[in-house]
């Protein structure tokens, strides 16, 4: 019984660097590729599928829904976010104080649903994360 729990001490000890501190696992924020600072959002819009958060030079989209499609329309300084879903609701318009944006609108189409965010002075990054849909001005 003694070699057992000798056994059973020393494995645990070498197994780790100190044994009397639990080891740190990282946090969702430490093990993205790009971390984005921890703000306050300066707006939030939420709807029962969609969650939008808008900080001063960021925003981030994120969906139960699967992103169907992504893109720019660089002539009217947009970006357009398209969602698969069969939805039927009426469109929605939201208007945003912020540097560099200025609304988002959402609208249903048959098979899909777009959100199309209308920038004022950016240069549009955006990237696809495992947690959502990130636009950041550059």
């Amino acid at each position: 019984m003694k070699k057992v729990i000798f056994l059973i001490l020393t494995t645990f000890l070498v197994a780790r660097e100190n044994p009397f501190i639990l080891p740190k696992t990282p946090t969702h924020s430490q093990s993205s590729s790009s971390s984005t600072p921890s703000q306050t959002p300066l707006r939030e819009i939420k709807t029962e599928f969609l969650t939008i958060s808008i900080y001063p030079s960021w925003m981030k989209i994120s969906s139960i829904d699967k992103l169907k499609k992504v893109f720019r329309l660089g002539e009217l300084n947009k970006v357009v976010v398209d969602f698969s879903s069969k939805r039927s609701f009426s469109s929605k318009h939201y208007s945003i104080k912020s540097q560099h944006f200025k609304r988002v609108d959402i609208g249903a189409h048959d098979d899909f649903y777009r959100l199309a965010v209308a920038l004022k002075e950016c240069k549009p990054k955006i990237e696809k994360k495992e947690d959502g849909l990130y636009i950041f001005c550059r």
